[in-house]
């Protein structure tokens, strides 16, 4: 690596990761300040430190939407600077080009967007599930009535209240079934929660069983507790509150993606979320072929560094416009999923390769 290349890759990876930890300093800062009463409804010192793990929760799934816009402000930054103090013109008298200049940057940018899409896909959903319960507890949410299904053990949840931060059900009601789909048995308990090793607990339980015709076996158990086993768990209860088909959708997986597409072969929202999934990679690239020239390809006009942020954030702001308004058309059946997905990175990509092509040099 040559020593202009460092110098450039250096200053590049500086200001992208600072960029990057102001942005998401400045959402904390904001975001906490709206939860203010959350913070102050309960004990203090536990509080805060659920919310200091709610917002590294946070810090992957922000990777998905800052990392290309913040990518190309850390290069504009980098650039503007070198415009400013003549540094780029020094390089073009010495026979560098400016597209010589920027390569580290399109290099560094490949290794980024490998790690953003590894985390989209392994970490993000794992912390948007976490978060999501999270978020939850921390609002002392309280809801139902919910119906949960347990295919593995046989049986169905009924759950008339279920409080989110104390993780504790009442007016429970617990149904097994034969194999044939006849009732097994019915449980019913006043209030219920969750055991440690999974599971769930319930108290005042009322049992009352049932033959293989699904006629009452005897009289009602009552028992004062019972442990039922069950592979459900708390998320559960989240994903039941939740619209699945859309706010969930950053807690699919590609496999968990492709299984509900084929569920649901009419749903245009998932195919257009598949599509742009596989095309999101693109992204970081389109924008720095489209901002780098109009940053530094006229130095001249681009000397200020205020000025070329405020190019990084219209550009920016531009390009996920037209990608929300493809979106928005795919959603509907305008046009295809793939068109709704890779036309906006195509004709970015278009224009920017004009652009990077036309720049002076």
């Amino acid at each position: 690596m040559k020593k202009i290349d460092r110098y450039v890759l250096h200053g590049f990876l500086v200001r992208f990761i600072a960029s990057h930890l102001v942005v998401f300093g400045l959402y904390v800062s904001f975001d906490a300040l709206k939860r203010m009463d959350q913070i102050q409804r309960g004990a203090v010192p536990e509080t805060l430190s659920k919310f200091a793990i709610y917002y590294a929760y946070q810090f992957p799934i922000s990777l998905l939407d800052t990392v290309p816009p913040l990518l190309l402000l850390g290069a504009g930054l980098m650039l503007v600077e070198m415009a400013r103090s003549g540094e780029l013109l020094i390089l073009k008298a010495s026979g560098v080009s400016l597209r010589r200049a920027v390569l580290p940057i399109f290099v560094c940018a490949v290794p980024v967007a490998a790690l953003v899409a590894w985390t989209r896909e392994n970490v993000v959903p794992w912390a948007f599930r976490q978060q999501e319960q999270l978020d939850l507890e921390l609002s002392r949410k309280v809801g139902g009535p919910y119906l949960l299904k347990d295919p593995r053990r046989g049986l169905k949840l009924y759950v008339a209240n279920y409080d989110y931060a104390n993780r504790t059900m009442s007016r429970v009601t617990v149904m097994e079934f034969y194999p044939d789909g006849i009732t097994r048995s019915i449980t019913e308990g006043e209030s219920g929660g969750w055991l440690q090793d999974g599971g769930i607990y319930l108290q005042a339980v009322s049992i009352q069983e049932f033959d293989s015709k699904g006629s009452p076996v005897g009289k009602p158990t009552v028992l004062p507790t019972k442990q039922v086993e069950t592979g459900l768990t708390p998320y559960d209860f989240v994903q039941a509150r939740r619209d699945v088909m859309t706010t969930r959708l950053p807690a699919f997986k590609l496999a968990e993606l492709r299984r509900n597409i084929s569920e649901n072969p009419d749903n245009a929202r998932l195919r257009v979320m598949l599509q742009s999934r596989m095309a999101a990679p693109l992204v970081p690239f389109v924008l720095l072929l489209v901002g780098i020239p109009l940053l530094v390809g006229y130095e001249r006009s681009m000397g200020s560094r205020v000025l070329g942020a405020v190019v990084c954030i219209m550009l920016t702001a531009g390009f996920h416009v037209l990608s929300l308004v493809c979106v928005s058309m795919g959603n509907s059946g305008t046009i295809s999923a793939e068109a709704a997905a890779w036309l906006p990175p195509v004709l970015a990509g278009a224009a920017g390769l004009w652009l990077f092509g036309s720049m002076h040099t």
